[in-house]
């Protein structure tokens, strides 16, 4: 007969921007359904990169194995899988690729659960969107917010300088 699971892993998001070349750690944590920690569980791992565009959703594309290892749940069930990324300095300007991070936590009385997380990473470190209207009337101005994003479209802190050009309100017309 089979039993039913007792703990659950799961993977937190990476904080902050990061890019090609860096390290980083993709974080997770296992605890029981009743919200205690599981530590020295061992965790398998295993990465792989994948291929993608600008513009596709991430799926497909070619893989290629990158890393397996194993690490233990700390005393707060916490574990930290180590990822390089790393992308081929022959590529096109703009690109992007994914990095499939799986686990297996294995618990003291063998029971074994798993998780998945993707971690994408682009040619740009972050980006910067805007919810500026496409007119703005300097006496009646509202207010805009600009957000910086990482690759997992998460807000990160950053500094900007921004300059809103007046534009020519006079229109010319062909006689």
């Amino acid at each position: 007969a089979d039993k039913r699971p007792t703990f659950e892993v799961n993977m937190l998001p990476v904080d902050g921007g990061y890019r090609a070349g860096d390290s980083v750690w993709v974080r997770g944590t296992v605890k029981t359904y009743t919200g205690m920690p599981l530590a020295d569980c061992r965790v398998r791992y295993d990465v792989q990169q994948r291929e993608g565009w600008v513009r596709q959703a991430p799926a497909g594309g070619r893989r290629a194995d990158v890393v397996t290892g194993e690490v233990q749940t700390d005393s707060t069930g916490a574990f930290a899988v180590p990822v390089v990324l790393q992308v081929p300095a022959d590529g096109p300007a703009l690109w992007r690729r994914f990095y499939d991070v799986a686990v297996a936590v294995t618990a003291a009385n063998g029971e074994t659960a798993e998780a998945r997380t993707t971690l994408p990473l682009a040619s740009r470190r972050a980006w910067l969107s805007a919810d500026l209207p496409a007119v703005v009337c300097r006496e009646q101005a509202r207010p805009f917010t600009v957000r910086q994003t990482n690759a997992m479209g998460q807000t990160i802190e950053g500094r900007a300088a921004w300059t809103l050009n007046a534009a020519d309100a006079r229109q010319e017309t062909a006689s």
